[in-house]
């Protein structure tokens, strides 16, 4: 592989290359995604406060609900529908989580 060339995604790109579209699409299509996981974490953790202050102050505390987002925010394949119902296991996770604090 030449040093000019760096592996995103498992595509190898030419950084000096101008019109780069593979990495371009790479690049909109992850901000899109972690745009869409910020909007749905800021009201996943308000509908915590909403509903378990407790919870969502331990949460928030000791950050348990940080790894699991960005693992989820990382996989920028997830449909609406999937992060939805991973968003329900990492909450029902973060509760078994705070019961053994």
């Amino acid at each position: 592989m030449p040093e000019a060339m760096t592996r995103i995604e498992g595509y190898l790109i030419d950084p000096s290359s101008e019109d780069n579209p593979k990495l371009t699409g790479i690049l909109t299509n992850r901000l899109h995604n972690y745009k869409k996981m910020y909007d749905i974490l800021d009201s996943f953790m308000n509908d915590l406060k909403e509903s378990d202050y407790e919870l969502y102050s331990m949460a928030y505390e000791h950050w348990l609900w940080k790894k699991e987002i960005v693992y989820i925010a990382l996989d920028h394949h997830a449909s609406d529908s999937s992060v939805d119902r991973r968003l329900r296991e990492v909450k029902r996770l973060l509760a078994e989580r705070l019961e053994m604090i």
